[in-house]
């Protein structure tokens, strides 16, 4: 270290008050020489003028008597001179010279050195250490007479300078001296409040009291100084206590969170744990503060605890957050074994450095329970506890797969009870879920262990027999179909019996899919109960009867489709008075076609088969309902021309408790008067829910519909039933309609219907009207209304280019 950096490192170890001492010590010091400095220099030059002046002074006063010495040359004159000169005691030598630069006088005071006659040279005056010299003109009115030499002495004035010096440099320390008390005296001033300041802020430092004030009487920046002081321990004691409160809130957040947080310095090791943390590792945390987070905290992999996982040291090691794993086991210090949830994250310092690690560890074990058994409800049947459709198709679909490589042969069994609906009627549905977690464990026992036995839904199960043939399979069906036909169930003092309809197929290249073999086992199963119920019926590629029920299955899914991507098409059907005078105005009947994948139209023959036959029809009824309004409403010239509207009902959506409400809540929400609708029933299905029909037919004629009977004549027992039923057309079977022209007992059937019509006040309406023939002979017989091909062929409501001639047909 150089002197220059000693000196400067020892300045900055100097205190503050000191410094001010210093500084003002130094300061004052300078000023101090520069004033004394200043007063020699100003009193020497005054003397030195002095000393001058003295010399011109002399020579001024003697010039008269130096010209008279030169002009009268007298030696009384020259010794007046000299007694004058004398009375300058400072005044060592004088010579006079004349004109002509001759020397003609010289005087020389006594007791002194000798003075040499200088040559005649003119000079100001010029300084020597003990004297002054001048050679000076003399001149009297402006004319020159001669010049004169002076020597004049300063020793007198050197005595004045060195007594001035003597008492500059007396007064100089006693100067200094009182420049010091005044700076001592200021920086107390100064410092003393600094010094305060300086040990409330050790005192703070030290103890941490930020209740601590200063005060000062000064006013000014002292006084700032001070109050800028109290203002930020007011602020800081606010700080410190609202992050006081802010970590009380956080310690009491972590100790009360269910899941253990760990946290570790930069070393990874343990700096805190909450008590969560404590009860998992059964560790407090004086015990584990300082050690190694991978000692105390021991993860190993979920089934081998020689693989650890060292997941906080990995956030310390990565610098980045670690996500929880799947498979991780705590082993605490009492060796209990715990399925934990871990995560990590480094925590990081201002400079962006990593500074230690947080752990949360979630103790998982009831989250896993849970998650078993809601594994477990979500394969498996809530009231049986067999497994449920949506494992089963699991199930199969693996299966299927495995007994393709070990080519082995599987059955599906598809059950359904018979008489189940009688329980449920008679003695309520507690009644019939007791039934149905009897017979579980009843087809359970029938089973080996190898088979799958599971609840489809209602009173319908499935069973899948793995490495089975079709013989030992249609066994295994009939120690089923058998269990359950000899099974009692007994509820409330009531037995019943039930029998079961089993239908079974044989995985195959044709069904290899398992939505393919629940399709067909289906089938199969509805073929057993056409069959009289309570038996076993096994599903045949080569069975027409089958095939038909397959392709009506097929059907279900591609309406739903059809429905839900708005695919069926409104078309119309005129139904034309016979009689002349009767009411005009369009009259016709709604029908419906539906487009394909394809976009090809597809007849209503395809499709409502197997709406009618698997309960679709109820949908397709109201999305007919619902456009036809919707479609009146956006064509005011057809709803003004409008005499009647007729819209077909089948008899699924009869029975439906739902359907009347729905067609109400269209009635309301539409403007067509309600007069000018009417629905159409088939004469099956008003005789299968006479009540029903009767409340639906009774409901909304009071609103002002109308209804006719479709179909009449086909069923056994029409007349009988006509008298109950308020409708207000009769629409004659097409059947004896057709051939009436050729066959006497059809036209003897259409005139019989029409005669009864007229009897109870209905109207008629003749379908099937294919040719002038039938319609000459229909107007003979006196029938009211007639429809058919041969006078108007069906048109669509809404022509687009779906509808145009051009369209294929399917």
């Amino acid at each position: 270290m150089t002197l220059f950096e000693r000196i400067v490192d020892y300045l900055q170890r100097v205190s503050v008050r000191n410094r001010l001492i210093l500084a003002i010590f130094s300061a004052s010091l300078i000023v101090a020489v520069a004033m004394s400095a200043m007063m020699i220099y100003l009193g020497s030059r005054a003397i030195q003028d002095e000393a001058e002046n003295g010399l011109t002074s002399v020579i001024e006063v003697l010039s008269q008597d130096f010209i008279k010495v030169l002009l009268l040359d007298s030696p009384d004159v020259a010794a007046d001179t000299v007694s004058r000169l004398e009375a300058f005691p400072d005044v060592l030598a004088a010579y006079l010279y004349d004109q002509n630069e001759q020397f003609r006088f010289g005087y020389m005071k006594k007791g002194v050195e000798p003075v040499p006659v200088p040559s005649y040279q003119i000079m100001d005056i010029r300084y020597h250490p003990d004297y002054l010299e001048v050679l000076s003109p003399v001149r009297y009115s402006g004319k020159p007479y001669g010049a004169v030499y002076v020597r004049f002495s300063l020793l007198p004035y050197k005595a004045r300078i060195q007594g001035y010096y003597k008492l500059i440099f007396l007064l100089a320390p006693m100067l200094v001296l009182l420049m010091l008390l005044v700076a001592v005296r200021f920086q107390r001033a100064f410092s003393e409040p600094v010094q305060r300041l300086a040990q409330a802020f050790e005192r703070v430092s030290v103890t941490g009291d930020y209740t601590l004030r200063v005060g000062t009487r000064e006013k000014n920046e002292i006084g700032q100084l001070f109050e800028g002081f109290n203002r930020m321990m007011e602020r800081v004691q606010e700080s410190s206590e609202t992050l006081e409160e802010t970590l009380k809130h956080f310690h009491v957040t972590l100790e009360s969170i269910i899941d253990g947080v760990v946290a570790c310095d930069e070393k990874g090791r343990v700096s805190y744990m909450n008590s969560s943390a404590e009860q998992l590792l059964q560790l407090r945390l004086e015990q584990a503060k300082g050690r190694s987070m991978i000692d105390i905290v021991n993860l190993v992999k979920e089934g081998d605890s020689k693989i650890r996982m060292p997941i906080c040291q990995r956030a310390l090691w990565e610098a980045r957050a670690i996500p929880a794993e799947p498979g991780v086991t705590l082993i605490n210090t009492s060796g209990e074994q715990i399925p934990v949830s871990v995560n990590a994250a480094p925590m990081w310092d201002r400079s962006g450095s990593v500074a230690g690690a947080v752990m949360v560890i979630r103790d998982v074990t009831e989250a896993r329970r849970m998650a078993k058994e809601l594994s477990f409800q979500a394969k498996h049947d809530s009231l049986t506890g067999l497994v449920n459709r949506t494992e089963f198709e699991r199930i199969v679909s693996l299966e299927i797969a495995r007994a393709s490589v070990k080519e082995q042969t599987c059955v599906l069994l598809y059950l359904d009870l018979d008489q189940f609906k009688v329980v449920n009627d008679t003695s309520g549905h507690v009644a019939g879920d007791q039934l149905l977690r009897q017979l579980a464990v009843i087809l359970a026992e029938e089973l080996r262990n190898s088979d799958v036995l599971a609840r489809l839904g209602g009173d319908e199960f499935g069973v899948f027999l793995v490495g089975c043939d079709s013989k030992v399979a249609y066994q295994i069906a009939e120690n089923l179909r058998r269990a359950v036909t000899d099974f009692r169930f007994v509820w409330d003092s009531n037995t019943f019996v039930v029998g079961v309809s089993i239908g079974m197929v044989e995985v195959d290249e044709h069904n290899s899919s398992v939505m393919d073999l629940l399709s067909v086992a289906d089938i199969a199963c509805y073929a057993a109960k056409d069959g009289g119920r309570n038996r076993i019926e096994m599903y045949r590629h080569d069975d027409t009867d089958a095939q038909r029920r397959y392709s009506e299955v097929q059907w279900v899914s591609r309406i739903v489709r059809g429905l839900e991507e708005n695919r069926f098409r409104l078309y119309r059907q005129r139904i034309v008075p016979l009689d002349a005078e009767a009411e005009t105005g369009e009259h016709f009947e709604v029908l419906i076609r539906m487009r394909d994948e394809e976009g090809r139209l597809v007849p209503p023959g395809a499709f409502l088969p197997a709406a009618e036959r698997y309960g679709v029809s109820p949908n397709i009824d109201r999305w007919v309902l619902r456009n036809v309004l919707t479609w009146l409403d956006e064509h005011p010239s057809e709803r003004r021309s409008l005499s009647l509207c007729s819209i077909n009902v089948s008899g699924h959506t009869l029975a439906d408790e739902h359907f009347l409400d729905y067609v109400e809540s269209q009635l309301d929400a539409h403007p067509l008067p309600a007069d000018k609708l009417c629905f159409e029933i088939t004469e099956t299905a008003a005789i299968s829910n006479l009540a029903v029909a009767r409340r639906f037919i009774s409901t909304l004629k009071a609103r002002g519909c109308r209804f006719a009977l479709d179909d009449f004549g086909s069923g056994l027992s029409s007349f009988a039933y006509l008298k109950n039923l308020d409708v207000d057309f009769l629409k004659i079977d097409g059947m004896f309609v057709r051939d009436m022209v050729d066959d006497p007992i059809d036209r003897a059937m259409v005139k019989s219907i029409n005669e009864i019509g007229q009897v109870m006040g209905m109207k008629t309406i003749a379908e099937f009207v294919e040719n002038d023939e039938i319609l000459e002979q229909l107007n003979h017989i006196g029938v009211d209304y007639a429809q058919g091909y041969g006078i108007h062929k069906p048109e669509p409501m809404l022509p687009d280019a779906d509808n145009k001639s051009g369209s294929q047909i399917a």
